[in-house]
């Protein structure tokens, strides 16, 4: 777990959220195939695509509060902010509400996750 503000550098460089440094989060960081399906852009352009994805989830609600896609890994790793699990597999990724009407798609990830959101997410589920 580590804060909003911190998590950003991270999954979002350059962002800023006023608050943030108070907000606890998890920060999900995956490597595989991934493209944002209904993401930012003009309409009939290509949907963004990269090899890494972050998501910033809120630690309290679960809410999915910022993502980032990016070709090259975080430019800030994700164990310099805290306790990091990994895990591996063949899944298939679809993520939504993270941003209103966005999925992202993604194959063969390997996940970088905070201990406890593996533990939730498997007692929940």
């Amino acid at each position: 777990m580590t804060t909003r503000a911190k998590a950003l550098t991270s999954a979002t460089p350059g962002d800023h959220v006023p608050g943030s440094a108070r907000l606890g989060v998890f920060l999900i960081t995956m490597r595989g195939h991934f493209t944002a399906i209904g993401g930012p852009g003009p309409p009939g352009a290509k949907a963004p695509s990269g090899r890494y994805v972050s998501l910033v989830i809120n630690a309290r609600t679960f809410q999915g509060l910022d993502f980032g896609l990016s070709a090259r890994p975080p430019p800030v790793p994700p164990g310099s902010l805290g306790p990091v699990t990994y895990l591996a597999g063949g899944w298939r990724l679809l993520t939504g509400g993270v941003r209103s009407g966005l999925c992202i798609l993604g194959t063969q990830p390997a996940i970088t996750a905070p201990a406890a959101t593996h533990a939730r997410a498997n007692a929940a589920g």
